[in-house]
């Protein structure tokens, strides 16, 4: 994609819906998980604490709030949702479950 990141794919779908037609068409729904766990599960806690040793003022103060945004069950964390679409034979995608 010429301009990766610069599209939001969020979509408002029932996930029922959308397991159901990937089963029908052969592919194997992982479990839904939250945009928090599967970002943790990735590490994105690690890394952001890494990154956090570099920072400090308003710029420490900003990451911390975006962090938060990301995984909190409150906020993005809570809100948004991931599955996965697996092929047949196809490994589970990192930060997913089957």
């Amino acid at each position: 994609m010429a301009e990766s990141g610069s599209s939001d794919l969020t979509a408002s779908r029932g996930f029922a819906a959308v397991h159901n037609a990937a089963s029908a068409a052969g592919l194997r729904p992982t479990r839904l998980a939250t945009q928090g766990v599967f970002v943790e599960r990735l590490g994105l806690t690690q890394r952001a604490q890494i990154l956090a040793k570099s920072l400090n003022g308003p710029a420490l103060q900003s990451h911390i709030a975006a962090h938060r945004r990301l995984t909190h069950p409150d906020e993005m964390g809570g809100l948004f949702k991931v599955m996965g679409l697996v092929s047949e034979g196809a490994a589970v995608p990192a930060g997913l479950e089957p």
